[in-house]
């Protein structure tokens, strides 16, 4: 269980700088961190943990941690790009008391389309959207996320703020936050969330003395939706991430 922990946010969270980053058009970055990240379900607790960082970027093909992708349009503010990244999601029965009983929740591949459109009103303005599939049936869902994302650089840092809302079908969420039948307890009902819609924020500060050496402080926070905070396995009605760390540009 420890290995499978630690595997699950180093993957997670590997992208952490490298995304931080991404607006400086750096085609090559290195790193490490260290990340805190909490868990939803009762008992499940958090992890903190050092984890790597990488980046890459050729003629439209990127590698930025866990996402990788294709810019295959990028005109008038616009950049569109076909997009894979593994869904960090799930849970052991092992990971809780009160989870005991319950099948384990897979990971997944998710893949699908990302759109960037810089915004002509405001400076370092600019909406993003994303739209993600299960490619491996796991959960056989898809979520859409809509964010609005503010940069703000000055001489010896960058600053950026988002906000939006992810919005994750049924089948999403009935199988991460779900009960079924063969899983019912004594103080655990059989429970089919629906559709849900989670606001989040995010913020990231890069600063330092040298470009070549940034230090990165990122931190993000989602607001579960009712539907998956009434699930008898869930506790909490967030999901809060922090990571502190540098990197080494090349």
């Amino acid at each position: 269980m420890v290995i499978r922990s630690m595997l699950v946010f180093l993957l997670l969270l590997v992208s952490a700088v490298p995304a931080a980053l991404a607006e400086e058009a750096s085609p090559k970055l290195a790193g490490v961190g260290v990340v805190m990240m909490t868990s939803p379900y009762h008992g499940a607790g958090s992890a903190v943990m050092p984890v790597p960082s990488f980046a890459w970027d050729y003629k439209g093909f990127y590698i930025r941690g866990i996402e990788a992708g294709y810019a295959f349009y990028d005109q008038g503010g616009l950049k569109l790009s076909a997009i894979t990244s593994p869904r960090m999601m799930g849970y052991s029965s092992e990971d809780s008391p009160a989870l005991a009983g319950m099948e384990d929740r897979e990971r997944s591949l998710d893949a699908g389309l990302r759109a960037e459109l810089e915004l002509p009103f405001g400076k370092d303005l600019s909406v993003n959207a994303k739209f993600l599939n299960d490619t491996m049936s796991r959960y056989d869902g898809r979520e859409g996320e809509l964010s609005l994302e503010q940069f703000v650089k000055g001489k010896f840092f960058r600053l950026r703020l988002s906000g939006g809302v992810k919005a994750q079908s049924s089948e999403l969420t009935g199988y991460y936050y779900g009960v079924r039948g063969a899983e019912e307890g004594f103080d655990r009902p059989a429970y089919s969330p629906g559709m849900a819609i989670n606001p989040f924020v995010g913020i990231m500060l890069s600063s330092g003395f040298s470009k070549e050496w940034p230090v990165i402080l990122r931190v993000g926070v989602d607001f579960l939706d009712p539907v998956i905070r009434r699930s008898p396995i869930v506790e909490d009605s967030y999901t809060a991430t922090a990571m502190l760390g540098f990197a080494r540009r090349f």
